[in-house]
């Protein structure tokens, strides 16, 4: 019988939810309804060693059930090509491939999410919205939220009852209420400072959510040298790879990193040079301390065990009707090339040999990264 990672719940309902777990479990919305049929036929044409893997998707850990996502996601991706097994054993990476009897190549898989502290202000964000959205209603204003003073988390059903007050004495906004005259207040308590802005609704609706714009998070990326650095533990030394090829895909979940952090992690950060006494002369090159390349100590080349890196870029969802970009980068300076039928990319950096050395090339050339 198939196995039903999450059943259609008896009871669905809209609004805010406590996390995936519980989106998962009670959404009635169309996205849900399509995000549980993909987990269910991706997940039955799973051998899942031990139950391992539906266990974390039926936890309550947002990152358990992601990590679990991704790893189900790439079964359904090399399946259309070859038989991927699930970690066979103790030194297997997590997926070896096989055509009929012949092992084809290993494939490691991790996602790579925001640095803690990011994810930590994330989470605080969202559950101040999603709870002022469950409690507080308005058919003509919306909110936006800006954190001015943050020490702790505040009491939100203070927070909601302030907020309830506040729109609940508003007046109807009129049809040419200007920008610069839309209401604004402050609440502050010993914990917190928020400053609200009221926005007019123009289609009134008191079912719909309250906050239209949450408190914006910002800080300085450091995903390329989290990449780097979690590469250089995936590279293949602890795995039998059985003298074939060897992969990793890094599902990227942290939204700051781009395809210019990629390729700083893989092939070095970028920096500027120029001799002392002549900065005009001044030309671009990469530092040699990229997952791939060369350097004194290792002058064939780095982690020549590990032939590409797959990047699925960050932003894809289960019940997405739009497929996910996938791009290869392939190590210039690897022992055995990794299979190209195995997974066509949507795009993918190849090494160039000719006079001048190798160099890098995209195939396709991309519209813009």
């Amino acid at each position: 019988m198939p196995t039903s990672v999450f059943d259609e719940p008896l009871n669905p309902r809209e609004g805010s939810f406590a996390g995936l777990a519980d989106w998962y479990r009670n959404c009635g919305s169309a996205e849900a309804r399509a995000a549980r049929r993909c987990l269910n036929d991706w997940y039955n044409a799973f051998q899942d060693r031990d139950g391992v893997l539906l266990g974390n998707l039926q936890g309550n850990s947002d990152i358990g059930i992601q990590t679990a996502t991704d790893e189900l996601y790439v079964h359904h991706l090399f399946s259309g090509s070859c038989q991927a097994r699930y970690e066979e054993d103790s030194s297997s990476p997590d997926f070896r491939l096989y055509r009929l009897s012949e092992y084809v190549a290993g494939v490691e898989v991790f996602t790579l999410f925001p640095e803690e502290a990011v994810a930590s202000e994330i989470s605080r964000n969202t559950a101040l919205v999603n709870e002022l959205n469950h409690r507080v209603r308005s058919a003509h204003w919306f909110v936006r939220i800006d954190i001015l003073d943050w020490k702790r988390q505040p009491r939100v059903t203070e927070v909601a009852k302030w907020l309830k007050e506040k729109v609940a004495a508003l007046p109807a906004p009129p049809a040419d209420l200007a920008r610069e005259d839309y209401p604004a207040d402050t609440y502050s308590d010993e914990w917190v400072e928020l400053a609200f802005d009221f926005l007019p609704r123009r289609n009134p609706a008191e079912s719909s959510s309250i906050v239209a714009f949450g408190p914006a998070v910002t800080w300085w990326g450091k995903a390329a040298g989290r990449l780097r650095d979690k590469l250089s533990r995936k590279a293949g030394s602890k795995y039998d790879l059985r003298g074939r090829p060897f992969a990793v895909l890094v599902s990227v979940r942290d939204f700051s990193c781009d395809t210019e952090d990629v390729i700083s992690a893989l092939f070095g950060d970028e920096a500027i040079t120029f001799p002392i006494d002549d900065p005009d002369s001044a030309e671009s090159t990469r530092r040699k301390n990229g997952t791939f390349g060369r350097s004194a100590s290792t002058p064939e080349g780095r982690n020549r065990r590990l032939s590409s890196i797959f990047v699925l870029m960050r932003g894809w969802v289960p019940w997405s009707t739009q497929v996910p970009t996938v791009i290869r980068f392939d190590n210039p300076f690897a022992r055995q090339p990794f299979p190209d039928d195995v997974l066509i990319p949507d795009l993918r950096l190849v090494p160039v040999s000719d006079e001048l050395g190798i160099h890098m090339k995209w195939e396709p050339d991309p519209p813009s990264l």
